[in-house]
C-alpha cells in the first residue's frame, strides 16, 4: 500500500472535524515522512521541500483540512531530524575525502535557521 493509500484509507476512517482529537496516533509517522521527504530532496537537488510538496507526496487533499492535515509543527519536527541527519552526513563526507559538502550543508542548515528564527520573531510579536 502506498503513503497516498494510507493517507485515504485514513481520513477516509477520520470522522469531520475530529483532526486533533485523532492527530497524536499519526504525528510520529507522519514527521518521519516529512524527513525521508526533505532528505530526498536535499540530496537529489540540495534544496529545502516545501510543506504543500510533502503533503502532494503523501496525498493529503486540502478538503481533508478538518480529518487529516499536515500540521506546519510536525513539517517543522521534520525538518529538525533532516538537520540532525545532515550532520552525520558532513562527517561521513569528510571521512570519504569530500571536504567541500559539510559546507554546502551548513549553508542550507543555516538558511533552516534563519527560517526558524523567522518563525519565532512572527510568533512572540
Amino acid at each position: 500500500m502506498s503513503c497516498q493509500e494510507t493517507t485515504h484509507a485514513l481520513a477516509d476512517l477520520i470522522p469531520e472535524n475530529q483532526f486533533w482529537r485523532w492527530k497524536d496516533m499519526w504525528t510520529n509517522s507522519l514527521r518521519n515522512a516529512v524527513f525521508v521527504a526533505s532528505l530526498v530532496e536535499f540530496l537529489s537537488t540540495r534544496t529545502l521541500i516545501p510543506l504543500p510538496k510533502i503533503s502532494e507526496q503523501l496525498g493529503i487533499k486540502d478538503e481533508w483540512e478538518d480529518r487529516l492535515a499536515l500540521p506546519v509543527e510536525d513539517y517543522l519536527h521534520g525538518l529538525i531530524s533532516l538537520v540532525n541527519e545532515l550532520s552525520r552526513l558532513a562527517v561521513n563526507a569528510v571521512t570519504l575525502g569530500n571536504f567541500e559538502e559539510p559546507f554546502r550543508i551548513s549553508v542550507f542548515v543555516k538558511d533552516i535557521f534563519i527560517g526558524f528564527s523567522m518563525v519565532q520573531f512572527s510568533i512572540f510579536n
